[in-house]
């Protein structure tokens, strides 16, 4: 005898459905008054003794679309806004009731994607419900399920529920500055505006340790925000955006951008004073903003150095109008400072074309033209010694004279150039001495008398130390070489990424094999052996190279740090290849002028921002 088991009965009400199924696995309760979720529900644990809970929403859907993988559901966005509000995850659920079958969806992953469609003013939103998310009785509830559960509460503890509900909140009705980039500039000030994004900002002068703010940033989507602009300094623009300028955000080089917040869609970028929440597109927009805007930045800054011809003069303490001519000794600067004050004003005259300026600060120096306008002023600033920290030494500052009387101006003021040309022309010589002892023939014998001969230039120059930051495409000598190798390898260090031409380095190496040919005839096999395993190595680092460029990669700033260490190793292994004739005959650093201009630049930034 066979006895047919009769088939449940099919349930024909979307709410009794739900409710059925959802009892099987936990408590429910339904809910008539709470707007935008229809069920609260409740599991307890047997195993650890607490209760998870959640809330379930199934009416107010519409079916748009279905396929094999899920079906979109469209909802009211005024539901949707609700359930950032709650302390408990809302669990989307599609009931299909000729299927029988009821699937579910966490749907915050896809609502932080679509946090613009979710505004006040956007009635509708639609969501997709994986079919592969089916309740099924006899499993229970699936782990992934309480996996979302413990991530919503972890967005409720953080705070993102929170701050992506102000979002929504102030979304404005127009969301954009400006479609296509939009760039206007006047002397003084820069504006530009592209997509969600707004930067003004004002060209520096001639202090960039000032701390008043010189650059604002506006992101329409925070137009309503209280605080809402992002307000930088001099010195923080430079450090904030002149480094991992023209790279994507994804790779971690923009200093401004600390971390992808990957569950919510967005990036932390830290300002200093500010910080701001930005989704991917408002990143992206915002870089390409900057990267127009810094270049514009820094050529202001560079161009207005070339008008005080201030060559390779080390910027001070951070102003890119303020130099450092020299490094003299305590005991020559105070004998320079001892003339200079013998000398002032009414002690002084015209006929060499200057008179010191009076000072009450003797550590001051400066001379005025014939009719008593200043032409140039430096101070000197008694420093620890880099090589002895037990002395004293003073370095020769420059400072750039602002005249806000016209009138008052001199028609030709001393610029960084000319100021130095001083010292080592006018002033330093008359302290600068070499002490000889000669026999003078007189009427009965002979007498030793001693003869003082005036230092020329180059000598003077040796004995005061001029610090210079930039790199030179014609080294002077061997040692010139090796050291810019040196620095080049130490400033790829500081890459994460850079682009090389492979073609660069391969001449480069031709060129080497033409310069040390004598002296490797001279060494014998050995030091023929030892420059070919060099060689060697770095035709192998060429291969690796074109490789990279092969599948358009840019090399990692470590591996061509190490080219350019073997590159030192061979300069400085054959000191007698290398001279300056040589170098600026085989032109051996053309290929690399745009890296050693690039390594200027940054040298540049990094003593205007210490």
């Amino acid at each position: 005898m066979v006895i047919k088991m009769e088939a449940a009965p099919k349930i024909e009400n979307q709410a009794e459905l739900l409710s059925t199924r959802l009892a099987k696995l936990c408590r429910v309760n339904e809910l008539h008054d709470d707007f935008g979720v229809d069920f609260a529900c409740a599991l307890a644990s047997a195993e650890t003794g607490t209760i998870r809970e959640f809330f379930a929403q199934y009416k107010g859907t519409e079916k748009t679309t279905e396929d094999e993988e899920s079906v979109s559901l469209q909802l009211q966005t005024a539901t949707v806004r609700q359930w950032f509000k709650k302390r408990l995850l809302t669990v989307l659920f599609y009931v299909d009731l000729e299927e029988q079958a009821v699937y579910w969806v966490d749907p915050f992953e896809q609502l932080f994607e679509k946090v613009k469609e979710i505004t006040s003013a956007r009635e509708t939103i639609v969501l997709k419900v994986p079919k592969a998310n089916q309740l099924s009785e006899e499993d229970g509830l699936p782990a992934v399920f309480f996996e979302r559960i413990d991530r919503f509460d972890n967005y409720l503890f953080n705070g993102a529920l929170e701050r992506i509900s102000q979002d929504i909140a102030i979304f404005p009705e127009v969301e954009e500055y400006a479609d296509e980039m939009t760039v206007e500039e006047t002397e003084e000030t820069i504006t530009i505006k592209y997509k969600n994004v707004c930067l003004t900002a004002a060209y520096p002068k001639d202090d960039l340790a000032s701390r008043e703010d010189s650059c604002t940033i506006q992101f329409a989507r925070l137009s309503q925000k209280v605080e809402a602009e992002i307000k930088l300094t001099p010195r923080e623009i430079l450090d904030l955006f002149y480094f991992g300028k023209e790279t994507a955000a994804k790779l971690g080089m923009r200093k401004f951008i600390k971390v992808y917040l990957e569950e919510l869609n967005q990036y932390f970028a830290d300002f200093g004073d500010s910080i701001a929440y930005l989704y991917p597109a408002e990143v992206d927009e915002l870089c390409s903003v900057i990267d127009i805007f810094i270049k514009k930045y820094v050529a202001k800054i560079t161009s207005f150095m070339k008008s005080l011809e201030s060559f390779a003069f080390e910027p001070y303490r951070g102003s890119h109008s303020t130099f450092k001519l020299m490094q003299l000794e305590v005991e020559l600067w105070e004998k320079i400072r001892e003339h200079v004050h013998t000398y002032q004003t009414s002690n002084g005259t015209y006929k060499d074309g200057y008179i010191f300026t009076p000072f009450e600060d003797h550590n001051r120096i400066g001379i005025e033209d014939e009719l008593r306008r200043e032409l140039f002023n430096v101070y000197g600033s008694y420093e620890q010694s880099a090589y002895d920290p037990e002395k004293l030494v003073v370095d020769v500052i420059w400072e750039y004279l602002d005249y806000p009387d016209e009138t008052n101006k001199p028609e030709q003021p001393y610029n960084v150039a000319d100021t130095y040309s001083f010292f080592v022309n006018d002033l330093l010589p008359k302290f600068l001495t070499n002490e000889f002892t000669v026999r003078k023939k007189r009427l009965f014998g002979t007498k030793l008398i001693k003869v003082y001969k005036t230092l020329t230039k180059e000598e003077i120059e040796k004995k005061i130390f001029v610090p210079k930051y930039k790199l030179t495409q014609y080294p002077n000598s061997n040692s010139e070489l090796g050291s810019t190798f040196y620095y080049l390898a130490e400033y790829m260090k500081e890459k994460d990424f850079y682009f090389i031409e492979p073609a660069s380095i391969e001449k480069l190496l031709k060129n080497f094999d033409h310069i040390v040919q004598a002296e490797l005839k001279i060494g014998g096999n050995a030091a023929k052996a030892w420059y070919e395993g060099k060689k060697k190595d770095l035709l192998e680092d060429l291969a690796q190279m074109k490789q990279e460029q092969a599948k358009e990669t840019l090399s990692e700033g470590y591996f061509l740090a190490n080219i350019f260490s073997k590159l030192q190793m061979i300069t400085r292994q054959y000191k007698g290849s290398f001279d300056g004739k040589k170098i600026r005959e085989s032109d051996l650093l053309k290929d690399f002028s745009e890296l050693i201009a690039d390594y200027n630049e940054d040298r540049l930034i990094r003593l205007l921002i210490s």
